[in-house]
């Protein structure tokens, strides 16, 4: 006979039986029903259906990887533990189906936080769920302050969501470390919907290979998504989409997301944004996948610094660049390295970038790639706006002014810096940025983005000379 009130717990007083033999749930359920903490030790507890935490402050421990939760073939329910309240725990154990055939087994979340806030699953095992590792759905309150720690899957269906829901305004807080789905069949590793404030450090997600789904996927309003010290993708190739996506639902887009320190691979793009605003990725290496780098569709405010583009275009057909860019305003790749090389081969680009907007500006990046017959037509294709400072790029020296047409004449404007050097002919005017300067003759500084308007009767001569 068990105390109800003690603090200390074990589940085997409770009269649950841990040979695997015997269906548990209605004993463990008893038991949880009377909160407080309830011990685990080794063994296998078959279980049919949800095991419900709606007790404020149920904590579950087990003994390590000894400790098994097992469905049967014969469980129903949506989810297998089922947490609706407040302060509780899952630590210490696993949870694991007899079958690895994941498709085979009865869907079920392996654990399900719903309105219920200060939660927490710390070192804990999925193997073979067919649905999520964990999902975190608010509801008439947000989960606010959920922890979730060494949380691993490995061969189930989908990983980790995190969903924000209008009543409660869309609210999250989570805080997530040392957690990774593994080889996951079907869905997203990490898939983050109308959610606010995600702190996630040192996490991997990995699909298997010729399966669907993202390995970090940000949906609709999010709001406050950092990820630091991560490792996304399959590597060297084989996802069926891209690797980290980002796009708006009916309830807006994505602002304030934040990835630093990490590798993104194998997938489709490397990193695909649609949507969005204020959203930086520092310190990422983009490698070896299939055909973008980074694929950038819409989304205003998007800035690459200090990352490493290698190896993409790992399919060796289609249209391949290290950077495919048509967001709508204030694209910035600053500080970056661009390694892969130019060609038709495997992880060879077409270009390094293909810019159709307008809108990019490119800073003292490193273009390092072998290949490239010419420093602008072959790196860069299309339009940025302003490329200044970029080695392999920007580098000093004649670099090729086109001839002179009908007065008044005005070039196309240039995505770089430079100075033009016009001697000769009958000059009347010559303007810079619409501006006439007064001179028919001379040395004139060209800013990125700028004209230069000769308007003459017999044309001059000139050069440009790049910095």
């Amino acid at each position: 006979m068990f105390i109800a009130n003690q603090f200390f717990k074990n589940i085997l007083d409770a009269g649950v039986d841990n040979t695997g033999v015997t269906d548990s749930t209605t004993a463990i359920n008893a038991a949880f029903a009377l909160g407080g903490y309830w011990f685990f030790p080794s063994g296998t507890y078959k279980v049919t259906a949800p095991l419900n935490m709606s007790v404020a402050g149920t904590h579950v421990s087990g003994a390590g990887y000894a400790t098994q939760i097992k469905p049967a073939s014969t469980f129903v329910g949506s989810q297998i533990f089922n947490i609706t309240a407040n302060y509780c725990v899952v630590e210490d154990l696993r949870v694991e189906y007899a079958s690895s055939t994941t498709s085979t087994n009865p869907a079920a979340t392996g654990a399900s936080i719903t309105s219920a806030q200060g939660c927490r699953i710390e070192n804990t095992l999925m193997l073979y769920i067919n649905g999520w590792i964990v999902e975190s759905i608010g509801g008439a309150q947000s989960n606010y302050n959920t922890h979730l720690k060494n949380v691993r899957g490995y061969q189930t269906t989908s990983g980790f969501h995190f969903k924000g829901v209008t009543a409660s305004g869309f609210g999250g807080i989570h805080f997530v470390e040392d957690c990774y789905p593994n080889q996951t069949r079907g869905g997203d590793c990490w898939f983050i919907e109308d959610f606010l404030d995600l702190e996630a450090v040192n996490i991997f997600g990995e699909p298997e290979t010729a399966q669907a789904g993202y390995a970090f996927h940000v949906k609709g309003n999010c709001n406050g998504i950092y990820v630091t010290n991560f490792d996304f993708g399959l590597y060297p190739s084989g996802m069926l989409n891209s690797s980290i996506f980002i796009e708006s639902d009916a309830n807006g887009s994505p602002s304030h997301i934040g990835f630093s320190n990490g590798i993104t691979e194998g997938g489709v793009a490397g990193i695909e944004i649609d949507a969005g605003s204020h959203i930086a990725f520092t310190n990422v290496h983009v490698y070896s996948n299939q055909t973008y780098g980074v694929k950038i569709d819409g989304g205003t405010s998007i800035h690459l610094n200090n990352c490493h583009f290698d190896g993409n275009g790992s399919v060796a057909s289609g249209t391949r660049y290290d950077i495919q860019s048509a967001g709508t305003s204030d694209i910035v790749i600053e500080g970056c390295t661009f390694a892969t090389p130019k060609g038709t081969g495997v992880n060879q680009v077409d270009h390094v970038i293909n810019d159709t907007a307008f809108v990019s500006y490119f800073y003292n990046n490193s273009f390092i790639g072998t290949g490239f017959v010419n420093n602008n037509g072959d790196t860069i294709q299309g339009y940025p706006n302003i490329v200044r400072g970029n080695q392999g790029v920007n580098n000093p020296g004649n670099i090729g002014a086109p001839a002179i047409g009908a007065s008044p004449y005005t070039p196309g404007v240039q995505a770089f810096d430079y100075t033009a050097y016009v001697t000769g002919g009958t000059v009347s005017a010559i303007a810079v940025g619409g501006t006439v300067t007064g001179l028919t003759s001379g040395t004139f500084r060209v800013a990125a983005g700028q004209t230069i308007t000769l308007t003459y009767t017999v044309a001059p001569t000139w050069i440009w000379i790049g910095d």
